[in-house]
């Protein structure tokens, strides 16, 4: 009863998804936070910001003096997140795209540096430049990409990740600057910063528990970044008219930098739609960390602190710009494509987006003029509501379908609208129904799989709308006991849903019912006419449900679990598994919506019978 009343008094504000749904919330909202009390601790007869006067460790955690400690943290962070595999990967693609925004961007700062001096020009100066024109919110990036994304594109993550942190430019900037002593001391400030990350990546791969740990680690600093950077900023000055110009020229000269090249190269040469040149169109935070880093510097003679001293300012206006926008540009660009280049969409994303397709092109093959409304490209924006993302939409009761209600009520098409992943089965209890990106497959006792059309209809289904921006984990197990005691580390909770998508190569036996034929008998009377088989070391996908213990007699306790070959032809019901390094995203379900079958003899069933012993028998049953 006391927990209730707490649970009561305190309800869940939501601060965390609230800085999610923001670009870059994380770090920006805290910034503003922090310019906001500073700006007011200033003017209000204070003298100085609110974190100077609190002192240690107030000073250190929220103020300027706390950064390079938090930035040698997020280069440790990252560094344990690379792997050799990363850059076997971005080969393919995307360390073209990579160059292609990097080359032109060092480039022009260096010109900028040489024939410009450290003051720039029109106002911009040369360290707010460079800063600037290196930049790419890779996170960003990853989010915009995801309807889109194949493996290549996702591969590019980690790299444009490092290209985004502040190493490269500083290594950059100090080419121009003196750190005011010798070169050997030059050298150590470099190394300084190298260390950390290659720290990282060495403990990373050394003790893959080490990457686990850590992998949260820039999630979790970030605000506190944030809330440093903000100490740096007084609103009043930075509300002025010229930086706020000198914001959106810089802006206009970013996108410029970061469109025009990249896109050329992606969509004419490497002769992909552009997505992932738009995605990555964005400032990343961590560019505000280098006016801190080479504020003792000096350029021909004048301090980096004197030439950047509106640098955190300026490229917190373009931060909100680019991120604000980005999306859109990404949105804009696809609709274009889509809408005349139908043939070269069929070749991009026929094998890895078949979802896309069918979103964008009507069933004769005509493009949609509202496309944009469909489901799939709300994931762009990071949309969620209780029809999408966070809701298990059932079809029927569990204790309907053992007494033998094997009669379809919802059609795939139905379900589809607003579901993409889940299980189930199909009219007559044919075959086990895996529902993976979009689309309805079932598993036979014939051991073929086929696509279902639009009219089929489902008896039974678990089904969400699967949000693919949650954070990616690998999980390794030698036996489905091994996969379900390892996948309690993925639940906060017992008294909630959870939806699981694995993909890798499994060791795997599945068994398929045999379509019945009315009048149906009870499922634990049908469940020994199925059949079995086993596959070893094959590429495929694991979907399955968690369910909590209240729910017994309308839905299973426990997990359930289906299987689908990545060719698309092998499926159905998990009896053993084991499998390594598997890819895994658990999605927690906030709400549930049971769809109740139409037919009449739905109404006449008694289901107050306690079916543990049956479906026991149901979910384990071999055949005889």
């Amino acid at each position: 009863m006391s927990e209730a009343i707490e649970k009561k008094k305190f309800p869940e504000i939501g601060i965390w998804k609230f800085l999610n749904e923001i670009p870059a919330g994380t770090m920006f909202i805290p910034l503003v936070i922090s310019a906001i009390i500073v700006t007011m601790s200033i003017h209000s007869g204070l003298g100085m910001s609110l974190w100077d006067y609190l002192g240690d460790p107030m000073k250190s955690l929220f103020g300027p003096s706390g950064q390079m400690l938090v930035i040698g943290l997020m280069l440790f962070c990252t560094g344990t997140m690379i792997t050799g595999h990363d850059f076997i990967e971005i080969g393919e693609r995307g360390i073209w795209i990579i160059l292609a925004r990097l080359i032109p961007a060092y480039a022009i700062s260096a010109f900028v540096f040489v024939y410009f001096g450290p003051n720039g020009f029109a106002g911009i100066d040369a360290i707010t430049l460079a800063c600037c024109l290196t930049s790419a919110n890779a996170a960003l990036y990853m989010g915009i990409i995801q309807p889109y994304a194949d493996d290549a594109d996702r591969g590019t993550f980690p790299i444009m990740l490092i290209f985004s942190m502040p190493l490269l430019p500083f290594i950059f900037l100090s080419y121009y600057g003196s750190g005011g002593g010798d070169a050997t001391s030059q050298i150590m400030q470099v190394f300084s910063l190298l260390i950390p990350f290659l720290l990282g990546i060495l403990l990373g791969n050394l003790d893959p528990k080490i990457k686990q740990v850590f992998k949260g680690g820039n999630t979790i600093l970030l605000p506190f970044l944030g809330f440093q950077f903000g100490s740096t900023i007084d609103l009043v000055k930075a509300f002025q008219g010229e930086i706020i110009l000198v914001a959106v020229l810089l802006t206009g000269i970013y996108w410029a930098v970061t469109i025009i090249i990249p896109f050329i190269v992606g969509r004419y040469i490497l002769k992909r739609p552009g997505y992932a040149s738009m995605g990555s169109t964005a400032l990343a935070g961590v560019s505000l960390i280098l006016p801190a880093m080479v504020a003792s510097f000096t350029f021909d003679g004048q301090l980096g602190s004197d030439i950047s001293a509106n640098t955190v300012s300026i490229l917190a206006f373009v931060l909100l710009i680019t991120n604000i926008l980005s999306p859109f540009f990404t949105k804009w660009t696809m609709n274009s494509y889509f809408k005349h280049h139908k043939a070269d969409a069929q070749r991009v994303f026929s094998v890895t987006h078949p979802e896309l397709l069918s979103a964008v092109y009507d069933e004769n093959g005509n493009y949609r003029n509202h496309h944009h409304n469909h489901d799939i490209f709300r994931k762009i924006f990071r949309k969620r509501s209780h029809n999408e993302g966070d809701t298990l939409v059932q079809v029927s009761t569990l204790n309907a379908l053992m007494e033998g209600d094997y009669r379809g009520s919802k059609t795939v098409k139905e379900i589809l609208k607003d579901t993409d992943t889940g299980v189930g089965t199909y009219n007559g209890l044919d075959g086990e129904a895996i529902i993976y990106k979009g689309h309805a497959y079932v598993g036979r006792a014939t051991g073929e799989v086929t696509e279902m059309g639009p009219e089929e209809t489902f008896a039974f289904s678990c089904t969400t709308r699967f949000d693919e921006s949650v954070d990616e984990g690998e999980i390794s197990f030698d036996s489905i006991e091994d996969l379900k005691a390892k996948l309690e580390t993925y639940l906060d909770s017992h008294n909630y849903f959870f939806m699981i998508k694995m993909e890798g190569q499994f060791n795997v036996r599945i068994r398929s019912c045999f379509k019945q034929k009315e009048p149906y008998e009870p499922l634990y009377k049908v469940a020994t006419d199925q059949r079995e088989f086993e596959y070893n070391e094959i590429e495929g996908a694991v979907v399955g449900i968690f369910s909590p213990n209240y729910v017994e007699g309308m839905n299973l306790p426990g997990w359930h679990i289906h299987f689908l070959s990545r060719d698309l032809k092998k499926g159905g019901h998990i009896l053993k598994v084991a499998g390594n390094n598997i890819k895994i995203k658990v999605n927690k379900l906030q709400a549930w919506k049971v769809l109740m079958p139409e037919d009449p003899d739905f109404s006449k069933w008694n289901l107050k019978e306690d079916l543990q012993a049956k479906t026991e028998a149901v979910e384990g049953a071999t055949k005889k």
